[in-house]
């Protein structure tokens, strides 16, 4: 799935289509789908089966990031011990930090965790399947300086389900080239029409829908003291909410901004979404030249 105009490509962990997207766009920005991630670190982490080999190596990890024990490392046995199996069990600064620094504060992060609990097994998996640069970079947003609006590759599943049930019904397995002459001929006219539609303010975008929803249940938030770094200027916040939220916003955001907005009704027809900052534009800041803006910061700094 590519996605806002070749800067994304949305994927499952299938190596050769990712090298595949990497020869072909060599510029673009590969992102795991979020479903097909949670759900093969779900299935690996049910599994209470003990390897039987092991590739992991603490020197070798080492050299990539230099806080490594080499005393942690899964223990591997060959007597019947497999049998019997084991279990897994299951910061507010205002600073910016660069991709490197973020993917190693991650996996120190994961590491101390894995060496409180003692869960060697599962830091080799991590390690191996995740967290190494070169997989970390598939699957963290913070690996690029602009996030994809898009977190799984749902919509174009969607996309091929609407062909199937809607221009389809009537053929089981249809040759490609039947295929082809309809998405031309028909699926695209479609969709050309409805994005018409959109532009001259006829419709509004579906996402616009769930994003009301979320800032009017964020409005009824019970008001507490903001200990974090809310940021009007450019849409952040450095509460957990906000790193959880699709669009991204957070009730601190949203009682700051009520301010700014007031009664206007057409809020939600105005704002826009980007994947830079800052990621939500409301128009009438860019009328006013962004005038009232409101920045909490309760450490003082700039």
């Amino acid at each position: 799935m590519v996605s806002q105009i070749l800067s994304f490509f949305l994927t499952d962990k299938d190596l050769a289509q990712v090298n595949a997207a990497r020869q072909v766009w060599p510029n673009i920005k590969v992102q795991l789908c979020l479903w097909h991630l949670k759900k093969a670190v779900n299935k690996r982490l049910a599994d209470n089966k003990l390897p039987k080999v092991n590739n992991y190596s603490a020197e070798s990890t080492r050299m990539s990031v230099n806080f490594i024990d080499d005393t942690f490392v899964p223990l591997i046995s060959n007597n019947n011990c497999d049998k019997k199996g084991f279990e897994f069990c299951p910061n507010d600064d205002n600073k910016y930090f660069s991709i490197n620094e973020i993917w190693i504060v991650s996996v120190k992060e994961m590491y101390s965790f894995c060496v409180e609990y003692d869960l060697r097994h599962v830091w080799k998996y991590l390690w191996m399947n995740w967290y190494q640069k070169e997989y970390w970079v598939l699957w963290a947003r913070a690996a690029n300086y602009e996030l994809c609006l898009f977190k799984t590759t749902m919509l174009i599943k969607s996309h091929w389900k609407v062909i199937k049930r809607d221009f389809l019904p009537k053929f089981f397995q249809p040759r490609l080239d039947l295929v082809i002459f309809i998405i031309i001929k028909q699926l695209l006219p479609h969709y050309q029409q409805h994005q018409d539609r959109i532009l001259q303010g006829r419709e509004k975008p579906s996402w616009k829908n769930d994003f009301k929803k979320e800032w009017r249940k964020c409005e009824k938030h019970e008001k507490k003291e903001n200990t974090h770094v809310t940021i009007v200027e450019k849409w952040v916040c450095s509460c957990y909410a906000f790193l959880l939220s699709q669009w991204p916003i957070c009730y601190h955001l949203v009682l700051l901004l009520q301010k700014d907005i007031g009664n206007d009704l057409a809020f939600f027809t105005k704002v826009k979404r980007q994947g830079i900052y800052p990621f939500l534009i409301y128009e009438k800041d860019q009328a006013s030249n962004k005038a009232n803006v409101a920045v909490s910061n309760p450490n003082g700094n700039k």
